[in-house]
């Protein structure tokens, strides 16, 4: 009697406890599935865990090697996989088009590199090398002339006979240096005639065309 009660009691405990674990299992599996956990397999034929829902970490993390292919986001820097970009998320602060700049706006969205001056900023494997000082070491500068309207750059003809022509340029600022070279030794000079304009002009009027090239840069104290 004893005996049969005990394998009683005995399968009613087994009866229990699987049905415990399975329920467990379930509501883990259920749970996984409600994560987008799944096991998947890599090109090269590696198991490896997929997980196709958000995720939010609050905690510190350590992470090995990361492969991103969207878009990066740390604070208010932007690494976008897609288009090879590194951005500020912010407004414009230069506006092509009236060529006016927000100085302020500028200022508070700029990003610093290197900024605790612990060595060089090294482009293109030793192009362009930026030094903690502010010298830029590189092997050559070429200034982009697609608009003669706000171009830096330029060449100028002075007519034969003529002493000086007016250049116009909305690149010219109030703390611009003026650069001019002639293709000839003549006596030449420079001076600014308003916001937007500058004169290039000859001590005397010369019996050919005199060509000269003009670069405009700016200086801050």
């Amino acid at each position: 009697m004893l005996r049969a009660r005990s394998v009683s009691t005995s399968s009613w405990f087994r009866s229990i406890s699987r049905a415990l674990v399975t329920s467990v299992f379930n509501e883990f599996k259920a749970f996984v599935e409600a994560l987008g956990i799944t096991k998947q397999t890599d090109i090269d034929g590696n198991d490896v865990l997929a997980v196709a829902s958000d995720m939010n970490v609050v905690g510190n993390t350590t992470l090995s090697d990361v492969t991103i292919t969207g878009t990066l986001t740390a604070g208010l820097i932007e690494l976008n996989t897609m288009t090879n970009s590194l951005n500020v998320l912010g407004a414009t602060c230069y506006n092509p088009e009236t060529n006016t700049t927000n100085e302020t706006l500028c200022e508070s969205q700029e990003i610093n590199i290197q900024s605790t001056l612990a060595g060089n900023v090294n482009f293109f494997n030793g192009a362009i090398v930026l030094e903690p000082n502010g010298t830029i070491n590189t092997k050559k500068l070429a200034i982009s002339i697609a608009s003669s309207e706000s171009a830096s750059a330029g060449r100028i003809t002075i007519p034969a006979g003529q002493t000086f022509i007016e250049v116009h340029t909305t690149a010219l600022e109030s703390n611009s240096l003026i650069l001019i070279s002639p293709d000839k030794a003549v006596a030449v000079g420079k001076s600014v005639i308003d916001a937007d304009t500058f004169e290039i002009r000859l001590q005397l009027p010369d019996t050919q065309d005199i060509t000269v090239d003009w670069l405009i840069v700016d200086i801050n104290e």
